[in-house]
């Protein structure tokens, strides 16, 4: 049993199989305990590194359940292995924490630095280099390659990737030692390409190539190095680089000593986070991510960025707003700048990846602040629930330091605005596809604009992907490729990787097709940029595997921004491990990009041209095909989803055997209904216009099935427009199809979503058209959850005895069909209409018998707002304190239970009671509390809490808080 940490995050068994590990946080978890093989790593280190400093109210249960699977893979495994335990592997819990216990060979992390310490004890050249050198083959990629907390990805791996490249210095000296360098010249050369400033890396790769009988690249490559340090940091070569220069230049012999190297950190620990500072002085912050390899040009950007925000320069540190299109660069030129002015910013630099215009989900403000806050210093206690008390206290911690921050992805001025430093040393760089007018206005920040790349800069990074000499060797063909590629780094990029796949083919003969490909494309672009784009992602599509080259057409039939290797199995109709082989040959094309574990997101260029790619190349029938899968699947996925967040059962699944079989799997990697939530939120564009597209053709039935599917998936959701647009979609397709129950479902769907926007009035016309509906189909089932909406409709209008009696009607029908959840509910609902109809004693009645038959279940919606229910009701009989206290069991409960809305709700509840009391203190912490968590919900009641903090408020109506509508039929 073996743990692999030296690129994706895998477990082995005894005989190097790989063993499943299904859920991301899972593996994550697994990495941070075998980061500290051997320590135990306490549970709030765990909770903060997992979910990057902002873990969800259930995060600790959530965490309890990975190690208890973990515990059982461990044990599962090492039974098979035929020793009832895993060998040298044993999960153990000990105060305050988790520990991995095994030896340093069980993770190859440890196994790594135990080879490196050998080599570094031994003074034997050939034992040292061969020590080395299996140290680094242990290596897989980038270290923790598919976690998605950005606290290991940019954290942690980048201390390891650090270490990696200290033992390939180490090893490369022993080899010249050896006058063996030109063993070494080929990992040397990556490392370069990857990091041309560092100047042991070309010290070495000098030397090897001089023992190579390669002095001219050797004098040339210190050439370009001393050039490039000179132009892009105004500095010369340090002493031992130019030493070894003059080695070459002398023909010397060319052997080194390891004192010269840079040295590897061999202690056995892996810092979670940079070295503790000395004590009294808070850490400083390091979050920039590491660059990408092959950065070129863009001097004058980086001397604009220098005006704006370099400390010493012409201006005071300010704030720069990098703008341009797609593809352009904005990011790694931020990044360029800020990890060369680093130093000028002692006291940190900050990183966040707002996600604007990414296929993964929006990062929220408050989450990254409080990630900021955290990297300041600032402990857990002392960090306010309130945004702008959070904002307060970020802005005071930067007064008096230099900060940098950086933050890219940027979508809306607001999103950005409570992120920016305000002290005087500090300073800011946003990069954004918006041109952020407000930002400039309200901030006065400095527009750059990043343009496409001059020739020589095209040609540059060609040079980077191809090589040198096949560039030189065809300048004029270069220019013309770089000219047909718009200067774009992106198309650039992808032109250059077919050429370095290709090496008998020369630039010309790309430049041909290329070419060709421009004119034929032409009609369906709209600017040279994206003419240049779709040609190089033409000729990247022609080289693909079969597999491979069938999903990326048959991703254009997908709207979502992203794919996980279920939904790419039902486009292709195989399996999951097909899919998994077709996304990692579309990933190593770099057609796609995993960004998160398991998700692979296309560039917004490249989405454009798989849709056109599907319209040219797939026929109607496949076209159907296709769609028909992507319906079963979304609709098995739908309805374990909604299962999880709701106790609705009337719910659709596939009709084939088939599809059916997706409906046993959960619906995302990870069960319970946090992950289902987050997984719908991720896939409710794509499920959203599948649902339209499909609406008026022969696959209407599953269409209109599928927006019943999410209906519970949308409640309680900040979405409510988007939870409109797909009832109506769906509507569509039932009135299309022409089924009498789809019809009214979707009629009541329709008017629970409009009810929930708050148009009432348009919520009651199709509410009551579903009631008709239902008449006609003579389902019994159908009439009960169109009855049981009605009545939440006719109370959004204010017709609160019609709202009553329809209720009555509703509870009927559930007692006849026997449904104890729909019974429950509908007492609920009696008991809040009961409430505002000043009837508390028959209300408290209604509510008591809605708890009692929600006793078993008290994370769900209606036992949390049955308690909602009776808190009102004691209050209006007099019986205050017990009102209260039955409401803090409601938000006990509901934080218990990750259900913000109602914890929310009953807060509200709270602090109105404590305002009748005449507690206004009690009762102004109380609602602000609710503020805090209704603000990202985007709810209505809002506004009566901001009515209650006025200075003048008086006691405002519940509202609708105690109404539940999620869990119906």
């Amino acid at each position: 049993m073996r743990v692999r940490l030296l690129g994706p995050v895998e477990l082995s068994d005894g005989e190097g199989a790989t063993v499943p590990i299904a859920a991301p946080k899972r593996r994550a978890v697994l990495a941070v305990l075998a980061l500290e093989l051997n320590r135990v790593v306490p549970v709030e280190r765990l909770l903060d590194l997992i979910w990057d400093g902002a873990p969800p109210p259930r995060a600790r249960t959530a965490l309890q359940g990975h190690v208890s699977a973990l515990r059982r893979l461990l044990a599962e495994t090492g039974a098979e292995e035929g020793t009832g335990t895993a060998p040298g592997l044993a999960l153990v819990t000990r105060d305050p924490g988790y520990a991995l216990l095994g030896a340093d060979s069980d993770v190859d992390l440890h196994a790594f630095r135990s080879l490196c310490e050998q080599a570094a004890g031994t003074e034997d050249d050939q034992a040292a280099a061969d020590l080395l050198g299996r140290a680094l083959d242990l290596w897989q990629g980038p270290p923790l390659a598919d976690l998605s907390s950005s606290a290991l990805r940019h954290g942690v791996a980048a201390q390891l990737a650090g270490s990696r490249i200290s033992a390939l210095e180490s090893w490369a000296e022993r080899k010249l030692r050896l006058v063996r360098g030109q063993e070494a010249v080929t990992a040397l050369e990556q490392a370069v390409r990857e990091d041309p400033f560092r100047e042991p890396l070309v010290r070495l790769l000098v030397l090897g190539l001089y023992q190579a009988d390669r002095q001219s690249d050797a004098i040339e490559l210190f050439h370009r190095t001393r050039e490039l340090l000179s132009t892009e940091l105004g500095l010369d070569p340090g002493a031992p680089l130019r030493a070894a220069y003059e080695t070459v230049l002398r023909a010397e012999p060319a052997t080194a000593s390891v004192s010269t190297a840079g040295s590897l950190d061999t202690a056995g620990t892996v810092l979670l986070g940079p070295p503790p500072p000395p004590p009294g002085r808070p850490s400083a912050p390091a979050q920039l991510p590491s660059e990408g390899a092959g950065f070129v040009g863009r001097t004058t950007e980086i001397g604009a960025l220098e005006s704006v925000c370099g400390v010493g320069g012409p201006a005071d540190p300010g704030l720069a707003l990098v703008v341009g299109p797609a593809g352009v660069g904005k990011t790694s030129l931020a990044l360029r700048w800020a990890h060369r002015s680093a130093p000028g910013f002692p006291d940190g630099q900050l990183f966040a990846d707002l996600r604007g215009f990414s296929a993964a989900p929006q990062v929220a403000t408050a989450s990254v602040l409080t990630g900021f806050l955290h990297a300041l210093g600032a402990r857990e206690a002392d960090i306010p629930s309130g945004l702008d008390q959070r904002v307060a206290l970020y802005r005071s911690l930067l007064a008096e330091r230099r900060v940098l921050v950086v933050l890219d992805n940027v979508r809306a001025v607001s999103d950005v605005l409570p992120l920016l430093p305000s002290g005087a040393g500090c300073a800011a760089v946003v990069t954004s596809r918006n041109l952020l007018g407000g930002l400039v206005a309200r901030q006065g920040a400095t527009v750059l604009r990043v343009e496409a790349l001059p020739p020589d800069a095209s040609r540059d990074l060609l040079a980077g992907t191809v090589g040198r000499d096949r560039v030189a060797a065809e300048a004029e063909a270069t220019r013309e490729l770089a000219r047909l590629c718009d200067g774009l780094p992106l198309a650039l990029r992808v032109a250059g990787a077919r050429l370095a796949m290709h090496p008998n083919w020369t630039v010309s003969d790309l430049v041909e097709e290329l070419s060709d490909e421009q004119a034929r494309l032409a009609s369906l672009t709209t600017d040279d940029a994206d003419l240049g784009v779709e040609a190089a992602l033409q000729l990247s599509y022609r080289a693909l595997p079969g597999p491979a080259a069938e999903l990326f057409r048959l991703l254009g039939l997908h709207a979502g921004p992203d794919v996980d290797r279920r939904t790419a199995a039902a486009l292709l109709g195989g399996t999951q491990s097909d899919a998994r082989q077709a996304l990692a040959a579309l990933a190593s094309a770099h057609l796609v990009q995993e960004t998160t574990a398991g998700r692979f997101a296309r560039h917004d260029l490249v989405r454009l041209y798989t849709v056109q790619l599907a319209e040219r190349s797939l026929g109607a029938a496949e076209r159907d095909s296709v769609q028909s899968r992507l319906l079963d699947h979304y609709l098995a996925a739908t309805a374990a989803a909604a299962e999880r967040v709701s106790s609705q059962k009337h719910l659709y699944r596939p009709e084939t055997a088939e599809a059916r079989e997706l409906s046993a799997e959960p619906a995302a990697e990870e069960t319970g209904a946090e992950a289902s939530a987050i997984w719908f939120r991720t896939e409710a564009a794509a499920v959203r216009a599948l649902v339209s597209a499909a609406a008026e053709g022969p696959r209407a039935r599953q269409a209109w099935q599928l927006a019943c599917n999410s209906m519970p998936l949308y409640f309680g959701t900040e979405h409510v427009d988007d939870w409109v647009a797909a009832s109506l979609a769906g509507l569509r397709a039932a009135e299309f199809h022409g089924d009498l129950t789809g019809r009214s479902r979707l009629h009541a769907d329709v008017g629970m979503a409009l009810d929930e926007r708050g148009d009432h009035a348009s919520a009651l016309h199709y509410l009551e058209r579903a009631v008709e509906l239902a008449q006609e189909s003579g389902s019994r089932a159908t009439r009960y959850l169109a009855l049981f909406r009605l009545a939440i409709g006719y109370m959004g209008t204010g017709a609160l005895e019609r709202a009553r009696e329809t209720m009555e009607a509703a509870l009927s029908e559930a007692r006849e069909l026997g449904d104890v959840p729909a019974q429950a509910q509908n007492l609920n609902n009696l008991g809040h209409v009961l409430n505002l109809l000043g009837r508390p004693g028959e209300a408290l009645d209604r509510a008591e018998q809605a708890r009692s038959l929600t006793a078993d279940a008290p994370s769900s919606h209606t036992h949390l707002a049955s308690l909602v229910t009776t808190a009102d009701a004691l209050h209006a009989l007099g019986r205050k304190e017990e009102a209260i206290a039955c409401a803090r069991e409601a938000v006990r409960l509901a934080r218990e239970y990750g259900n913000p809305a109602y914890e929310a709700q009953a807060l509200h509840l709270i602090g109105q009671f404590q305002k009748d009391l005449g507690r206004p203190d009690e009762a102004a912490e109380t609602l602000r509390q609710s503020l805090d968590l209704l603000a990202p919900l985007g709810r209505p009641e809002a506004e009566a809490i901001n009515a209650l903090l006025a200075p003048d408020g008086g006691t405002a109506p519940g509202g609708q808080q105690a109404i539940d509508g999620a869990d119906d039929a």
